[in-house]
Order: structure tokens, then sequence, then C-alpha cells
């Protein structure tokens, strides 16, 4: 039974390699059956990685137990959600099949991407409907979450939320669910609207270097944001089940450190 497991993971991975996520992808966007293989350019304008990511990535997901019925298209159906947020006509014009049966398929993927990079911490907020939901700083409803990267590599090493953006604020979410894990003697650089023991604000350093790292770091930061606000599904204005919010912005999250786990950092931090 082990070795019939075995082989059927085999054929699966066979038929999910770097060109073969090129051609599905192409297949996908163009309206003709015999589409031309697109770059890796465009594979991370289109769906946020590059052939070989999604390869890994497809591995990762098999061998962690997505069904035998998951293929590389479903993928990539995601991702592009994801990156792109279509609205639903756009998106049966763009599949050729119903919203339904896709959303079937691609529910599946994205349970699967929550679970399989076990390295990112995951926290689930609650969700109460009320004022509470209410942000002063876009003026309307919306959610929070909290984002810790390495200093020394620039990976993302914790997430948490969502939280509603009322009622839990930044300080708020990073005393309950960011100082608990933290080792002994452990600092975090964060700006200045944070106060506690564990932090360590702009202002506090001892010489010209160390400002200059700080400010490397904190650019850094920043970079992820704006790279994380490309995925039009978290920049745009959310149109599905807010307890479904999680899955797209997880999925974000695991492909940027993906990315960064194949090709590296955006820039150098010396600190």
């Amino acid at each position: 039974m082990r070795l019939h497991v075995r082989e059927g993971v085999a054929r699966r991975l066979e038929s999910a390699s770097e060109s073969d996520f090129k051609r599905i992808g192409s297949s996908f966007l163009s309206t003709s059956q015999y589409a031309y293989e697109i770059s890796d350019a465009d594979m991370i304008k289109e769906f946020s990685a590059t052939s070989l990511v999604l390869k890994l990535l497809y591995k990762d997901l098999v061998l962690a137990g997505l069904p035998t019925a998951s293929k590389p298209l479903h993928l990539l159906w995601w991702l592009y959600y994801t990156k792109h947020y279509p609205k639903k006509k756009m998106w049966e014009r763009l599949s050729r099949r119903s919203y339904k049966t896709t959303k079937k398929w691609m529910h599946i993927i994205r349970k699967a991407i929550m679970v399989v990079v076990p390295d990112m911490d995951k926290k689930k907020g609650k969700y109460p409907f009320d004022e509470c939901w209410y942000g002063h700083k876009f003026k309307k409803a919306g959610l929070r979450y909290g984002i810790a990267t390495c200093i020394q590599t620039g990976e993302i090493v914790l997430v948490q939320g969502p939280f509603p953006a009322g009622a839990w604020p930044d300080q708020k979410i990073y005393t309950q669910h960011v100082v608990p894990k933290l080792s002994p003697g452990e600092k975090v650089e964060a700006d200045r609207g944070y106060r506690h023991p564990t932090i360590r604000r702009p202002e506090n350093f001892d010489c010209r270097s160390e400002k200059k790292a700080k400010g490397a770091v904190a650019g850094r930061h920043e970079t992820i944001n704006g790279r994380l606000k490309n995925f039009a599904s978290l920049d745009e204005r959310y149109r599905h089940d807010i307890k479904e919010h999680k899955y797209y912005f997880y999925t974000a999250c695991v492909m940027y450190n993906l990315m960064h786990r194949q090709y590296g950092p955006t820039f150098d931090v010396y600190y």
C-alpha cells in the first residue's frame, strides 16, 4: 500500500514541473487552446511567484495530504484570485467555469496553504458584529493583522489576526500576542506608537551607524507591507464573508516567504 501511495505522489509531482506550471498558466490566461509559454516575470505578475516556487509549493501541498483531485490549475486559480480579486462575472469568463465550481476547488487549496508552512504562527481573531470593527485610520470598518519579521533574514516569522480594527489597536495586539512569544531578553524594533519594555523605538540608539541600521530595518518592513498591498484582495474593498479574509492574507504572506526563501530579501540589512 505504501508503495502505491509513493508512486501516486510521484506521478502527481511529475505533472507539476516548472514548464507544466508555465503551460497551465498560459492556457488559463489565454483564450487560445495553444497558448504560448509565459515568462517567470509574467508568472510573478499574475500568480505572485515564479514557476519554480509554484512547483515547490505544490510539492509541499501534495506531501501534506492535498486531495488527489486537486490539480496545479486549482492552485493557480487561487493565487490569481488572491492577487487580482476579480469580480464574479469577470472571473467566470477567465476561468471558463462557474464561480461555484472554482470556489469549491480554491477552498481546498487555500485551507491547505494555511497549514503547509508551520513556522508562520497564526492566531484567529473573533468576529463580533458591532462598532468594534470601525477603524479610525480609514474611517470605516476594517480588519487588523500583526506582522513580525526577522531582522537578520527579513522573513515573516509571526502573523497574528484578523482582529476588529477598532477594538484591537497595534499596541494591544503586540502586548497580548507578540510579547508572550519572545525569548528572554529578546527585543523588537518598532515605531513610536508602541510602548513596552521589549520595544526599541527609533530614538533608542547609541551612535549614527545604529540609527542608520534601525532605519534600514524599518524600511524593509515597510517594503513587505507594500508588497502585501500588491494583492488586490488586501488593497481593495473586501466583498466576501469576513471569516474568509484570513485565507487571502495568509496566502499573501506565505507567497512572500516562499519567494524570499528562494531568491533572498528585498535588500540586505546590516544590524
